[in-house]
């Protein structure tokens, strides 16, 4: 959903040792604008960037997050003659799911921005920054009942035709966490009966000229999905998150947390009364299942469909032609918008549906305010291959794939939050922002895993005394990297995706070396021992897989203000768009900073923009030893 429940690293973090006896345990994390430091770095409570009091985690009080799984599944097969040979297999899964949580930060977290306004766009900022205090929490307790059927026949036609063909079906219970607390809410808070989900299945393989040299194979299929229970412990109350946002007035940040109290996640507290009356947003606010989920909400679904040949060139080889098409039909998210009830109290309301489709829909204004963008996840891949089977001491495969990824949707797993993995509650559709570009255009292009041209070499070749030697060796192209901003806190591409080009092609050799040694019998079995020798990344290669893509540690928001409009989606899409975003950013803040002598808008640059945050895993070699009887 929403926010995530942990920070981006800051330039530089401090902790306040004498905060443990108030039992606040802060994290602390700051953010400069200018490059000054209120401490010198020789003071005992400086750290580098990205340090805290506490592991950076989540922090656990009652220490309990415990996970329950029942299934059962019950088949049969008949074996039938007509028309040709048929074998119908049909049957039923039935699964259950528990989940009882109860874990959270161990006290209040401090976000400290030195410089900026806080990173939610509420426009809070002080003489020096601003602060954000908050205490992450997951409490609740649910379970979901999944039903399936299915029925499936492999029908074999003459002498070189089969036929699979089939379908399933399934029946699905969300559930929702809030129910415990509240009993006038629903048990459940999504349910799919049995013809929501039904799903044909088709495919084919045929022995052309039925001497198993010439093959054409393809298959058809719809695949849905069943629901994560992150989905409804993010929406559906079991997550709380508030955060109280204050402005920083003083250089004296050791006095911040005198005085709080752990938050306790209600609008009505303020964990830190001496700093004054905090700006609060209700960034998990819980989604009522009576009101804002789409009643004509479809289930997760992807059409898939393959074709291809092969055919035997040698006796012990066989070159293929692979044609592979994926596309995403619908996809469950929390769909975002900011609802004020005060200048100084918001939450991030959510409706539960299929993004650009029905309910979520409603208040666009034609030709001004653009609808809730549609999800977008289209594949397709050809692939070129030689195999060679094991003869003669060696086997060889060799594959080339040319391949578009492209969409603005990458998934249960978000790639455009470097593999965040919140099913159904990543920051995809958590405002209408995230679908569009600086221009109004939809923001839909390559998706960051998306990778045109990827070549693998497969080899393995056994000497006579024994020893198997294997090499694996691949080149792919560099992902796609595109500059990442915020409007009131949600992510969005203003230049759209792949505007920055792409980092560096990837290329990886592995090395397997195995030597098997006969040691006797036992119990009239042979014994064997095999002593092996993995490598990963043989040449222990340093190409970049990952660079920061955010150029601005400042929203958005706070740029449109300092022009005197507001940041409702409305006045942005009417009087801001279209816009360059760094354009915009440095007219908002063109003036004179007095401490630098240069424009303020330079000091909100992100000083690691474009610099590397990950690199190939590194050289590993592991032993391994085997024994078989």
């Amino acid at each position: 959903m929403a926010g995530s429940n942990f920070l981006a690293s800051a330039r530089v973090g401090y902790w306040l040792d004498d905060t443990k006896a108030s039992g606040n345990f802060p994290d602390t994390r700051f953010f400069f604008r200018n490059g000054t430091i209120p401490v010198a770095t020789t003071d005992p409570r400086y750290h580098p960037a990205g340090w805290s009091s506490v592991p950076n985690a989540s922090f656990q009080d009652a220490q309990m997050d415990k996970w329950q799984r029942y299934s059962a599944g019950l088949d049969s097969t008949v074996f039938l003659e007509g028309l040709g040979s048929h074998e119908v297999k049909l049957g039923v899964q039935y699964e259950l799911i528990k989940n009882k949580v109860n874990i959270g930060e161990a006290g209040n977290l401090f976000e400290i921005r030195w410089g900026l306004s806080d990173r939610f766009g509420a426009g809070v900022i002080g003489e020096y920054g601003s602060l954000h205090v908050r205490d992450f929490r997951t409490d609740g307790a649910a379970e979901s009942t999944n039903w399936s059927l299915f029925l499936q026949d492999s029908w074999v036609i003459g002498k070189n035709l089969t036929v699979n063909y089939g379908v399933r079906t399934e029946q699905e219970r969300v559930p929702n966490y809030g129910a415990k607390r509240d009993p006038t809410l629903p048990k459940n808070a999504i349910s799919f009966d049995f013809k929501d989900k039904i799903a044909p299945r088709l495919g084919f393989a045929w022995d052309v000229l039925g001497d198993a040299k010439l093959k054409v194979f393809g298959s058809y299929g719809n695949y849905y999905d069943i629901t994560k229970l992150e989905m409804p412990r993010g929406s559906f109350g079991a997550d709380k998150w508030i955060a109280y946002l204050y402005p920083i007035n003083t250089l004296d940040w050791a006095s911040l947390a005198t005085g709080c109290h752990k938050a306790n996640n209600t609008m009505a507290d303020n964990p830190c009364p001496n700093l004054g009356v905090p700006v609060r947003r209700d960034l998990r606010a819980p989604t009522d299942p009576r009101e804002n989920i789409d009643p004509n909400l479809k289930p997760m679904e992807n059409l898939e469909y393959q074709l291809g040949v092969d055919y035997q060139v040698l006796s012990t080889g066989v070159v293929g032609l692979h044609y592979v098409n994926k596309k995403l039909l619908n996809t469950i998210e929390d769909i975002g918008y900011l609802v004020c009830s005060s200048p100084t109290s918001c939450e991030e309301v959510y409706t539960t549906g299929n993004p650009g489709k029905g309910l979520v829909v409603k208040d666009y204004v034609k030709g001004v305010v653009p609808p809730q963008a549609k999800a977008y996840r289209d594949y397709q891949a050809v692939e070129l291959s030689y195999t060679r089977r094991f003869a003669d001491n060696w086997s060889l495969r060799a594959t080339y794939t040319y391949s578009e990824l492209t969409g603005n949707y990458s998934g249960l797993a978000s790639s455009d939050e470097f593999g965040r993995t919140d099913p159904n509650v990543a920051r995809y559709f958590d405002g209408l922002v995230y679908g569009y570009n600086s221009k109004g255009k939809l923001a839909k292009g390559v998706l960051n895993t998306d990778r045109p041209n990827d070549i693998r070499l497969s080899g393995l070749y056994r000497f006579n005394f024994g020893t198997s030697v294997g090499v694996n060796t691949s080149w792919r192209t560099g992902s796609p990297v595109s500059q990442d901003e915020q409007l009131n806190g949600v992510n969005f591409f203003p230049y759209g995706r792949n505007n920055l080009g792409r980092l560096d092609s990837i290329t990886q050799t592995d090395l397997f070396i195995a030597h098997p040694f006969k040691i006797g019998t036992f119990g009239g079995r042979k014994l064997n021992l095999e002593v092996n020798l993995n490598v990963s990344n043989l040449f222990d290669e340093k190409k970049v897989t990952q660079v920061d893509n955010a150029k601005w540690n400042e929203d958005l928001c706070t740029a449109i203000e300092q022009n005197g409009g507001d940041c409702s989606y409305d006045y942005y899409f009417r009087h801001v768009v279209p816009y360059n975003f760094d354009t915009y950013m440095k007219n908002a803040f063109s003036e004179i900073d007095p401490d630098t002598g240069k424009p303020v808008w330079e000091g909100m640059l992100n000083p690691t923009f474009m610099k590397p945050l990950a690199y190939q895993a590194p050289r590993t070699i592991r032993l391994g030893v085997k024994l078989t009887f």
